[in-house]
């Protein structure tokens, strides 16, 4: 497995041109986007700890589909593509499969430190906006 670095600089993290490519070119939208992604996730982490924790699997999904709707419009293909895997296995999620919950657990862990890079990069973003 891929260790993930806190400050990776990847592209596929946090990559303002694949925004871009989602948003016209709309500077104005772009940074919209940003700041509101930040505002609303940036405790996204207690919000999946507390769901997973409850066994409230229809939260955690409804938490993952919401970042999948908005992740490629900010520019992250990484979490995109975690969302991705995340929402499938949540679909049909059999809480009684030991294997498949140590799965999620571990790819929840994986999404929430993809999150905390990206969340990084967006406040780095923002403050060089300003």
């Amino acid at each position: 497995m891929k260790v993930i670095e806190v400050g990776c600089k990847e592209k596929s993290f946090f990559d303002k041109d694949l925004a871009f490519s989602f948003l016209n070119n709309n500077e104005n939208i772009y940074y919209k986007m940003i700041e509101s992604y930040f505002d609303n996730y940036k405790d996204i982490d207690d919000k999946i700890n507390c769901a997973f924790t409850k066994n409230d699997f229809l939260e955690l999904k409804k938490i993952i589909h919401d970042v999948k709707g908005v992740s490629l419009n900010i520019g992250s293909s990484k979490l995109y593509d975690i969302s991705y895997k995340l929402n499938n296995m949540l679909i049909d999620f059999d809480a009684n499969n030991y294997v498949l919950v140590r799965e999620l657990k571990r790819l929840l862990i994986d999404f929430c430190k993809i999150n905390n890079i990206v969340l990084k990069r967006i406040k780095q973003s923002l403050k060089e906006k300003k």
